[in-house]
């Protein structure tokens, strides 16, 4: 069974697979939601500029993290699309 990516350490030399891209983007996009529900509308960060700013700056950050990583993804599944299939072995 996979082991969480998160609690693991030395990640650097895993081989990526598409799994690794999917969920890399999943848990972007659940940590943005996230961010924008639990402090979007606080009346802290709404009433302070240079908090506000902050959490402006966080939201559009993980928003770019997204585009990244899913310009990654999409660029790899189109090389793995090209890849010949291997016969299954029976």
């Amino acid at each position: 069974m996979r082991q969480n990516l998160m609690k693991r350490s030395g990640n650097e030399n895993v081989n990526l697979d598409k799994l690794h891209y999917h969920e890399a983007l999943d848990r972007t996009y659940i940590e943005q939601c996230n961010l924008e529900n639990s402090l979007g509308g606080h009346p802290v960060i709404q009433n302070h500029p240079e908090l506000k700013a902050l959490y402006n700056e966080s939201v559009e950050n993980l928003g770019d993290l997204y585009q990244k990583a899913g310009s990654r993804y999409f660029c790899e599944s189109l090389f793995w699309a090209s890849q010949p299939k291997q016969a299954a072995k029976t």
